[in-house]
């Protein structure tokens, strides 16, 4: 492709990157597309590899200016308030590094969970613990929500509205995972556990993948959860655990139609998600629950 723009602070995109990243968004969007393991089993993993392996191979993360172009998302979640985050870190992420760590935070008051032991070194340079102080999170809306860490990856002074900052659109680990995912599911594990060993995983984390299946998908589920992050875009983990049955059950699988939509179309109020609803349209069965993982690598 024979062409180039200028977009953003003077920044080019040229042809060859612009095609990298229509096949990462193709091989994101078309393994993202499913809400449940039943409905992924029916993808074209050839083709979603065939995309992945053709897109981008570096990361996608055009540089901020001030008040037109930043990275919003990150800019809440990682505000810091002095002594712990807005946005405390994922009970999960910390659980994966270190599986004898809670999956609920206690609902005593009087128990303060204790710092998560890993050879990975990536929990401390991308969390901190912060023990009892936990924000602006309140006991009275569900203890078993809080976190004693809080995200530091990114942070920049509570400011990532500042011209000339990363703004992490689409890291080249996702096509990484996204390519393992695929072997995964064509049962190639020894090439999905290669691409695990090519990726961050090995080359940040020291993480090796045993050749195994259930080995292979919680090492996906690790390296989706923690290298990516705040690093690569929003929904990224919702749409991986949820095509692999891992939300919790009756979790939201999909977003609704508003009702206010439906009366002008004419079409029928529904509702879904909750524990009661679990396994029915739209709702997490559970099936796979993270909680419930053996955390074999």
């Amino acid at each position: 492709m024979g062409f180039s723009t200028a977009y953003l602070r003077g920044e080019v995109l040229d042809g060859p990157t612009f095609l990298e990243l229509a096949n990462s968004y193709l091989a994101r969007l078309s393994i993202g597309l499913p809400r449940s393991d039943a409905e992924a089993q029916g993808l074209d993993y050839n083709a979603i590899l065939a995309y992945a392996e053709n897109g981008l191979t570096s990361d996608f993360s055009p540089l901020a200016e001030e008040d037109v172009f930043f990275n919003n998302f990150q800019d809440w979640s990682l505000f810091d308030l002095g002594v712990a985050g807005y946005m405390p870190t994922d009970l999960k992420i910390l659980h994966l590094f270190d599986p004898t760590y809670d999956t609920d935070y206690p609902e005593d008051e009087n128990i303060i969970l204790g710092e998560a032991v890993t050879d990975d070194p990536r929990l401390a340079e991308y969390y901190k613990y912060v023990g009892e102080e936990f924000g602006f999170l309140r006991a009275s809306r569900g203890r078993y929500l809080f976190s004693s860490y809080q995200t530091i990856k990114f942070f920049n002074d509570n400011d990532q509205n500042s011209t000339g900052l990363p703004t992490n659109i689409f890291a080249k680990a996702e096509i990484d995972y996204i390519i393992a995912e695929c072997y995964y599911r064509l049962g190639d594990f020894g090439a999905a556990a290669a691409a695990l060993d090519a990726s961050p995983r090995m080359a940040k984390g020291n993480q090796a993948t045993t050749v195994a299946g259930p080995n292979v998908l919680n090492a996906l589920l690790y390296e989706v959860s923690i290298e990516l992050d705040l690093a690569s875009g929003i929904c990224i983990e919702w749409w991986f655990m949820r095509r692999h049955d891992m939300l919790q059950a009756g979790s939201p699988t999909m977003y609704p139609v508003p009702a206010s939509e439906l009366e002008i179309t004419q079409d029928p109020i529904y509702t879904f998600g909750g524990p009661a609803a679990a396994g029915e349209p739209g709702t997490a069965s559970g099936a796979n629950d993270w909680r419930n993982i053996d955390l074999v690598y």
